[in-house]
Parts: C-alpha cells; structure tokens; sequence
C-alpha cells in the first residue's frame, strides 16, 4: 500500500506533513489506550509489543550478519577465480577487475591505475578493431557474446591470448549499462596449436 503522504517540494511543505503524521500517530496512539479500560492489560500488551519489536531487531541483525558472510565469501571466490572478471562501462572503460584480470593486463601490483582506462589501450593494436565490434555486439544483445583468441598487448615478450565472454546488464543502483567481462587465458593452448601447425607445414622442423 502507498503511503497517504506525497513527496514534499519545499521545507514548509515537510513541516507540514511531519505535524501530520504526528497527529496521525498520535491518535492511534489514544486510540489504542482506549481499547484498554485494564491498566493491567495495557501494560501487558505493551511489554508484548515490546518483545516483538526486539525480537524482530535481533532477526534483522541475524539476516545482516548473514549477508555480510555471504558477502565475503562472493568476494574471495571472484578475487582467487581463475579467469579474469571484469566490468566495464558502456564506453568499455574498466570500472572494476579481479585479480586475475589485473594479471592479465600487466598490472598485478597497481591494480587500481587500470581503472577508468579504456580496455582497449590493454589489446593489441591488431585486435583493437575487434575488441570494438565485439563490445558493440555485446552492447546490441541481450545474450552473452564471445570473441575467441583476443591478443593483449602486455608487457611481456610472449603475447597473451584470451577468449572473452561478455554480456550487458543494467546496474541496480544507477541504472547504468554495464559490461559483465570474463577472460580466459588461451595462450598455451594457441601455442601448442602454432606448434602442430608448423610441424605439419615444415616436418622436421
């Protein structure tokens, strides 16, 4: 049910619901006392009241506790993950990352200077087209979309390989589009590949 009382414009015009509903609550306060001629009975139910009010305080302050170890086991198992987790704006501009994924783009010790960079900046200039498309993809359905074999620029000297998955959802707070990323390193496996390839084109070799 809505409440009676509309959202105030102004100071005054919240003074004046507050005084309302004091005379609201005050009333069926009165009310309530009158129903009890036994100042004994009145007593009674008020102390019932009571335990009900502090034993709904302490059901609330379990289901807190709760949410809060729950919390914290969703945060160590998407920081220890295997693959890197990632979320991006709708720009594709890094709004948050697990530790793998800072791995992944070069930054495992200052994990926060990637943030608010572009994810391109961290993919190959010869993927660069393909990050681009693939993200507009993502951004155009509302199904998880999945580019294979991205190369990402790094700082070492053997490349880094991932496949991306990825889907666009609408944050529950600001209401913002965002990007659900998830990368998986591939890079062993498109060596061994590369490998079978060119003993097969160069036997011997």
């Amino acid at each position: 049910m809505g409440s009676q009382f509309a959202r105030p414009s102004s100071f005054a015009d919240l003074r004046q619901q507050a005084e309302a509903r004091l005379a609201a609550a005050s009333g069926a306060a009165l009310a309530a006392v009158a129903a009890y001629d036994d100042p004994v009975r009145l007593v009674h139910e008020l102390q019932v009241h009571q335990i009900e009010l502090q034993m709904q305080n302490e059901a609330l302050t379990e289901a807190l506790q709760q949410a809060d170890v729950l919390r914290s086991k969703y945060q160590e198992l998407y920081e220890s993950a295997p693959v890197g987790y990632l979320t991006l704006d709708k720009d594709g501009v890094l709004v948050e990352l697990n530790e793998r994924a800072a791995a992944l783009l070069g930054a495992r010790e200052s994990r926060a200077s990637v943030l608010g960079q572009p994810l391109r900046k961290f993919v190959s200039p010869a993927c660069g087209q393909r990050l681009g498309d693939f993200l507009q993809a993502v951004l155009n359905s509302s199904k998880e979309v999945q580019a294979d074999q991205l190369e990402l620029s790094g700082q070492g000297v053997i490349p880094t390989y991932v496949d991306a998955r990825a889907q666009a959802s609408s944050s529950s707070a600001s209401g913002q589009t965002l990007i659900r990323l998830v990368l998986v390193d591939v890079t062993a496996l498109r060596m061994a590949r590369d490998d079978v390839v060119r003993h097969l084109v160069a036997p011997g070799a």
